[in-house]
């Protein structure tokens, strides 16, 4: 599977983050990480455009920082087995919820963002762009690369 794209903003009290599908190389997941255990936010909200291959390790370290810094937790996804993690990280003591694309607005209410409601939908849609955008980047150059041979 290919490298995920993964970007993340934090804004005030809250952290956004987007990722594409597939792995997730240690190096970004060490820079992720330091941001998310920063403390320096109260609400996360994650969308996933596919399923993030995080190892076991991984898992937990998230799930027991979400704990730790007592974040209020939104992921957005259709894909089931992400959703089965986020409930499973719940399940061990994680503030923590999944909501399906179509159920955006419901994800952004647990976070009872208020007024600002709007405006990280528009930061989420524009990550996601980001993420699309550079995704289709790689996945050219690497055709790009495959022709010269």
């Amino acid at each position: 599977m290919a490298e995920s794209v993964f970007k993340w903003i934090k804004d005030g009290g809250l952290m956004v983050a987007v990722n594409t599908a597939g792995n997730l190389n240690d190096e970004a997941w060490a820079s992720f990480m330091a941001e998310f255990e920063a403390g320096d936010y109260t609400h996360y909200i994650g969308a996933s455009l596919g399923v993030l291959e995080v190892t076991a390790t991984q898992r937990k370290q998230a799930a027991a920082a979400i704990r730790r810094t007592k974040v209020t937790v939104a992921i957005i996804t259709d894909d089931m087995l992400v959703r089965g993690v986020v409930t499973a990280v719940s399940w061990l003591g994680a503030n923590a919820q999944s909501f399906p694309w179509k159920d955006i607005d419901r994800a952004l209410d647990k976070l009872a963002l208020g007024d600002r409601k709007d405006g990280v939908k528009q930061t989420l849609n524009r990550l996601r762009d980001e993420v699309l955008a550079e995704a289709q980047a790689r996945k050219k150059r690497r055709r790009e690369l495959l022709h010269r041979q």
